[in-house]
């Protein structure tokens, strides 16, 4: 191995457990405490508690920002600033599972787009029939000669 491959690899590296390792031991993960837990973060009682947990379960917070979700914590707000500036709050190692979850989400919303653009496309069957042309047929041929 080159030193440039090596040096890519350690940066590769560094860069992955920075990522995975978001929050501090003292930290609190919003995506994995127990509600008990999250109770310590300032702006959170018992309700948004219980609530952070059912929205968590449908889908995980990709940062403390993310915490708009919970009802009463608006962007910018000062209940989302307190909680940011307590630095209690984190989301841990969720990160690379969120993206890959959003880019199985891009993907299928492009074949959907790519079918409906294909549809649209697709022209219309015409149920239409060209015109029957009418013959009469005598089914008595002794008639015919008269």
């Amino acid at each position: 191995m080159n030193k440039s491959a090596t040096v890519l690899t350690i940066t590769i590296l560094l860069l992955i457990s920075t990522i995975s390792a978001s929050c501090d031991k003292d930290q609190i993960d919003i995506n994995t405490a127990s509600a008990e837990k999250l109770q310590n973060i300032i702006q959170i009682g018992p309700v948004r508690a219980d609530e952070i947990i059912k929205l968590r379960a449908k889908r995980l917070f990709e940062s403390v920002d993310d915490l708009v979700r919970v009802w009463g914590i608006v962007a910018g707000g000062s209940r989302l600033t307190q909680i940011k500036e307590q630095e209690l709050a984190c989301v841990n190692g969720q990160e690379e599972e969120v993206e890959e979850e959003a880019e199985k989400k891009e993907e299928i919303n492009e074949e959907h787009q790519e079918i409906e653009e294909l549809q649209e496309i697709k022209e219309p069957v015409s149920r239409e029939t060209e015109p029957i042309e009418l013959q009469t047929i005598n089914l008595n041929p002794a008639l015919h000669e008269i």
